[in-house]
């Protein structure tokens, strides 16, 4: 390892000493996973406007795993919220404290 993945790696574990550092990571990799899946969707749209038949668009078929693993890290982080989280609207649920996405 780098020193630099060193440093990261004690943060991280540093972080996941409490809850509340578990469930900002889970918060931020909802985040992350759920940007991700649109920027893949927004490519795959973006090559068929411009004339790209869809099955010329490789990034299509892996589409879904996106959405997938954006809906996992969304359910992993609500898991961590209180039960009366289900009453929430998803933008509130991904706001830090903060109150920013």
């Amino acid at each position: 390892m780098t020193p630099t993945q060193r440093s990261h790696r004690a943060e991280l574990i540093e972080q996941f000493e409490t809850r509340q550092g578990v469930v900002t990571a889970l918060r931020h990799q909802a985040v992350d996973t759920l940007i991700l899946a649109q920027i893949a969707q927004s490519y795959c749209v973006s090559q068929h406007q411009q004339g790209k038949s869809l099955d010329k668009i490789p990034l299509l078929r892996n589409l879904p795993a996106f959405w997938n693993s954006a809906g996992r890290a969304m359910k992993n982080y609500l898991d961590t919220l209180p039960k009366d989280a289900d009453r929430m609207d998803i933008t509130d649920l991904l706001k830090g404290e903060d109150g920013k996405v």
